[in-house]
């Protein structure tokens, strides 16, 4: 396994190559990889595998990993992942993530310290968008679930986006979790419809 922290900050790391062996890793492994720029994944590995340098499941239906080292400002997420994994974009410097229609989780801290993060597309299909996973994306301004299928926002999922100026959910939605929206200091519309319970410190 490659467990949370081991490599945290290792500015110097450019490839990681990930042997068969390897069938547990914690995306948190590599926060502050600010080099990292592929992560391979031998062919016969039973968990995992590479496309591009990024780290998918082996089902391709989760995100693992993008390496904050990557030279694109765009990326487009396979068509058959359902799940942004936890940590999976941390600390990258694309200005624009691009879902398929099938994602249905963004998993806790999946776009933290995305900074440049202008534009991100979220589909009728996502139901959770989990604790802190857009914390601190300080460029992203706007904010729009397609479809009616969204039900649970948690805890800090966008404090800290100091650009963010318009949001809208829709009906479905029911929770808000604790300092979602803190210290967005752009916020100038809100939209929100049935909300049956409101985290404080919103």
């Amino acid at each position: 396994s490659i467990s949370s922290q081991v490599f945290l900050d290792s500015s110097s790391i450019e490839r990681v190559n990930i042997a068969k062996q390897i069938t547990s890793v914690t995306a948190s492994a590599f926060n502050g990889c600010t080099a990292l720029s592929h992560i391979l994944v031998s062919s016969d590995n039973p968990s995992y595998k590479s496309i591009d340098g990024v780290l998918y499941s082996k089902d391709e239906a989760c995100i693992v990993k993008y390496p904050a080292g990557k030279a694109d400002t765009t990326y487009t997420v396979l068509d058959s992942v359902t799940r942004v994994g936890f940590c999976s974009f941390h600390g990258s410097l694309l200005e624009q993530v691009v879902l398929g229609d099938k994602v249905e989780i963004i998993d806790d801290r999946a776009f933290e310290s995305c900074t440049k993060l202008e534009k991100i597309n979220l589909e009728k299909s996502l139901v959770f968008i989990c604790d802190e996973s857009f914390y601190k994306c300080w460029s992203l301004k706007e904010i729009e679930v397609k479809g009616n299928s969204l039900r649970q926002i948690g805890h800090r999922a966008f404090e800290e986006c100091l650009e963010l100026e318009s949001v809208s959910f829709p009906d479905s939605l029911y929770e808000i979790g604790d300092s979602a929206f803190k210290k967005c200091t752009s916020l100038k519309e809100f939209d929100l419809k049935n909300i049956e319970v409101l985290g404080s410190n919103v």
